[in-house]
């Protein structure tokens, strides 16, 4: 009969879900706000216009498979294989957040289409139209953007040009004390569960 390590399987599982935590948080999926959802079997999402949505859950998962061999294996190839399924899940998560996200925006009438070139005035509109959050002590908590690799130069200028240029900035500001003005409103009017 083989012994028993509780400790040593111990160890060995804590290692596997730091790793597997630390693959999965890493950009984009890292950048989603998570929650943990102790019961029930769907989700509800009540939008900031008081408009809400449920939406059941969504199974993602990897599967790990461990050569004929397993017993020659170096800890770094089956390491290797555990993130490999890390990344798996990752990319599952990251697929299925921006299918929820388009869908919302495809629901909600949330689109701003530019017919023109990408500007800081079309990215101050859609700022404009979209909901912000603020940290514990009134700071903007930007928004995250999913841009194409293709223009992730350009939007790294542009905003750039929002913290640089006077005019730009001035703008920025109103719009930014504008939400803080509406998000107080939302926090005051929220319900709380007691």
């Amino acid at each position: 009969m083989l012994p028993d390590w509780p400790e040593v399987a111990g160890k060995l599982s804590r290692i596997i879900d730091r790793r597997m935590r630390k693959i999965t948080s890493g950009p984009p999926a890292g950048s989603f706000k998570k929650r943990t959802i102790f019961e029930g079997d769907r989700q509800r999402m009540v939008r900031a216009d008081g408009s809400e949505s449920r939406k059941g859950f969504h199974k993602v998962e990897a599967r790990v498979t461990l050569p004929d061999d397993y017993e020659s294996a170096t800890f770094d190839e089956i390491i290797s294989r555990l993130d490999d399924c890390a990344s798996e899940v990752a990319r599952q998560q990251t697929e299925y957040a921006l299918q929820v996200i388009q869908q919302a925006i495809d629901e909600g009438g949330y689109v701003q289409r530019a017919k023109v070139r990408l500007s800081p005035d079309v990215l101050l509109g859609a700022l404009e139209h979209i909901g912000m959050e603020f940290d514990r002590t009134g700071n903007p908590v930007r928004p995250t953007l999913f841009v194409h690799p293709s223009r992730q130069h350009a939007v790294e200028g542009i905003l750039r040009l929002l913290d640089t240029d006077p005019t730009l900035k001035r703008r920025m500001d109103e719009i930014v004390r504008a939400k803080r003005e509406e998000w107080r409103d939302r926090e005051i009017n929220r319900r709380l569960v007691g």
